[in-house]
């Protein structure tokens, strides 16, 4: 298995944070501070990384 840049690492894991609290940011069950890094740390490094909240709508299955 080929070694990921850091850059990408991180990426990955505020994905996998940001999924495993339902992309919420604050507060005592949120991403940032499963990550131990403050909310307007996560939001800045969401925007370096492109990272959006999936639209529930687009989560919706086709009629």
């Amino acid at each position: 298995m080929p070694l990921m840049t850091l850059p990408e690492a991180e990426k990955r894991q505020i994905l996998a944070a940001l999924q495993a609290t339902n992309w919420r940011i604050y507060g005592p069950r949120g991403a940032a501070r499963l990550l131990g890094i403050g909310p307007e740390k996560l939001r800045y490094r969401m925007r370096k990384y492109g990272l959006k909240r999936p639209n529930a709508t687009s989560q919706l299955p086709a009629p």
